[in-house]
């Protein structure tokens, strides 16, 4: 089985072209969105470019592996959990023994304030596994008033 080294939620990342060294920019903890949260039982989604990154490596440092790691954004709370459609790519070890993935996200999924997850699960041929939950948390502020003139 492949190893999961870390994942963190992040704004943006860069790979350094001559060290191959990645900087993560902007870790996510929490997202305040102005205005009011979507009505009760309802999916909204705020633009927000993100990026999920994570560390993978071999199990065995001479043995060659494929998998793929599948991204999930979930809510729950006591209404329940929301999931939407995973981001899947692929992890292949077959010629090195790290691999960094990177997920795009162009919209956050919100369904309420509270408490949101990523949940990473790593696919081999015959199981998926649950690898790690990443935390990020939803607020909402009434919008600013305008100043008196």
């Amino acid at each position: 089985m492949i190893d999961h080294y870390w994942t963190v939620l992040c704004s943006n990342s860069a790979i350094d072209k001559d060290t191959n060294s990645i900087s993560l920019s902007n870790i996510i903890e929490q997202v305040t969105i102005v205005g009011q949260p979507p009505p009760r039982g309802q999916i909204g989604a705020i633009p927000n470019q993100a990026t999920i990154v994570s560390l993978w490596g071999r199990s065995d440092e001479d043995t060659p592996e494929r998998g793929t790691a599948s991204y999930r954004i979930e809510f729950t709370d006591d209404r329940g959990s929301v999931q939407t459609n995973p981001h899947e790519i692929g992890v292949d070890l077959s010629e090195h023994q790290r691999f960094r993935t990177r997920a795009n996200l162009n919209l956050l999924p919100v369904m309420g304030e509270g408490r949101h997850w990523i949940r990473v699960f790593l696919r081999d041929d015959s199981d998926e596994i649950l690898i790690t939950s990443i935390p990020y948390q939803i607020a909402f502020q009434e919008e600013a008033e305008a100043p008196a003139a």
